[in-house]
């Protein structure tokens, strides 16, 4: 999230997130280009030499100036609109492959990232499964209750804790079905799958 006029802990937190990345997506549009914080983002990425993939998010943007000569003619993925997000997600997870990906012994999980201030937390390990495997139905539903949804598919109010766990994993080994069966039979809106995925990580 590109916050203006960011300055002090906030530059240090993107510089650190730039130095822990395993590969940094870049999600082109004009506003893209124009932030200055964002180009100091990918400008110090390709000072690191950290691997980078380019993603459009801006329908028939074509990237210029600077943000041009630092794609140049490098393979990018069109997510622009939902179609092409649909399209592009799986090829986007091949081209990505292992890289990042967390071992079963070790499964780190990021504290939210707070605005304003752009505070990033240290992360902490998780070893085994967290209590979350033992709520009932009820406590789900509460939890989901929680997460501002603009409504929450009955499927999901049905789900325990153990089953939570289970959707937790299957996104993390199988992103692209999740996403599929969320949008395409629970007709959740991405938005709103954003905000679930992001709560099952951090679990």
């Amino acid at each position: 999230m590109d916050v203006e006029h960011m300055t002090g802990s906030t530059l240090e937190a993107m510089a650190l997130a730039v130095e822990r990345s395993a590969v940094v997506l870049i999600c082109m549009s004009q506003k893209y280009k124009d932030s200055p914080s964002c180009r100091s983002e990918a400008e110090y990425t390709y000072k690191l030499r950290k691997s980078f993939i380019p993603l459009c998010v801006q329908e028939k943007y074509e990237a210029d100036g600077w943000l041009g000569m630092l794609i140049g003619t490098k393979l990018y993925f069109d997510i622009s609109t939902e179609r092409l997000f649909d399209q592009q997600i799986p090829n986007l997870m091949k081209e990505l492959g292992d890289r990042g990906r967390l071992s079963s012994q070790r499964q780190e999980v990021d504290d939210e990232i707070m605005t304003p201030g752009y505070v990033a937390k240290l992360t902490a390990v998780q070893s085994a499964k967290p209590s979350s495997a033992n709520w009932t139905i009820g406590d789900v539903a509460e939890w989901m209750s929680r997460l501002n949804l603009s409504e929450v598919p009955h499927e999901l109010l049905q789900l325990d804790g153990n089953m939570l766990w289970e959707s937790k994993k299957m996104l993390e080994t199988s992103p692209d079905f999740l996403y599929n069966y969320l949008h395409g039979n629970l007709k959740m809106n991405f938005p709103d799958i954003l905000k679930l995925s992001r709560a099952l990580r951090q679990l």
